[in-house]
């Protein structure tokens, strides 16, 4: 089982029977993904237990925190004619349009690259079904290829949409990287957790008035520790607004602009800038090797 803010996820069961047999009959899942001769209930326990007896199929039921009501499914699939497992969701049409289907999918992506080690991760869709293809997007996933599917006396046009799985765990260690400076609601900064990303010899390095002041980690972490724990600057947290990572072997870099909002000596503030995060990859594992920003210029 794994969860997010308002989901939990969890593996498919045999009582699960009432809500596949519905699912599977909605317009959507007949059109865009097939019908699977589900007709009534017994179909619908035969379906379940061929899904779990199949190594190559994870299903799990996407339920609501509040209610343990079951909303829909999120998939991770090795297909013959891919490389790679792809991944697949599945909603009932009343819980479309809330985000439900991108909060479970993102947390299906978050759980999947600890258990799965593809170099990428995959998913097919039809090239009509936009509301999928834009949730792809949203996830993450690009374009990658046009694959005809052949049947016994048909085939079907897909689209094959991808992500690397180094850029999966880039933009994990992102924003991590951004939350740990986090202290609203009394949180507590967990700089301990920022050694443990960056490189021992990691360098910051971002703009005050004119000229650029390069840090070591400990120079870096010191002033910052004091300023978030003190109350002189509270409710405070930075994000990412936007971000495009280049990825070439075991080097990567990642440029965004960020944001930026807390109360600074009582006066609440906002801002913007622009950083540069630099990673390496060494024994599997990503880590930050430097850090470059600067600040938007706010006029008063």
């Amino acid at each position: 089982m794994f969860t997010s803010e308002n989901l939990y996820m969890r593996e498919l069961e045999a009582s699960d029977a009432s809500f596949i047999l519905e699912l599977l009959n909605t317009q959507g899942f007949l059109r865009f993904i097939g019908d699977r001769q589900v007709r009534n209930l017994s179909d619908s326990l035969r379906y379940i237990q061929t899904v779990k007896e199949n190594e190559t199929i994870s299903y799990w039921i996407v339920n609501l925190n509040h209610t343990d009501q079951a909303i829909g499914i999120v998939s991770m699939i090795k297909r013959e004619y891919l490389a790679f497992h792809d991944i697949g969701f599945a909603f009932l049409p009343r819980y479309s349009g809330m985000g439900y289907a991108r909060e479970a999918s993102h947390a299906m992506l978050e759980h999947v690259i600890d258990q799965c080690h593809d170099q990428r991760i995959l998913a097919t869709v039809m090239p009509e079904n936009i509301n999928s293809i834009k949730l792809l997007q949203r996830l993450g996933l690009r374009f990658e290829a046009v694959l005809e599917e052949k049947n016994d006396s048909s085939s079907e046009i897909l689209h094959v949409y991808s992500i690397m799985r180094d850029e999966l765990l880039i933009n994990r260690l992102s924003r991590n990287y951004f939350e740990l400076f986090s202290n609203r609601h009394g949180a507590t900064p967990k700089f301990d957790n920022l050694m443990a990303m960056c490189q021992p010899s990691v360098l910051f390095n971002n703009k005050i008035g004119d000229r650029f002041k390069a840090t070591n980690l400990e120079q870096f972490i010191r002033p910052r520790q004091q300023i978030l724990t003190n109350g002189y600057l509270s409710d405070f947290e930075e994000f990412e607004l936007s971000s495009t990572t280049s990825i070439v072997g075991s080097i990567a870099q990642r440029q965004c602009v960020y944001g930026k909002r807390g109360v600074l000596d009582g006066r609440a503030f906002q801002q913007q800038g622009d950083k540069l995060i630099q990673f390496i990859k060494e024994d599997g594992q990503w880590k930050i090797n430097s850090a470059l920003w600067e600040d938007h210029v706010t006029h008063t």
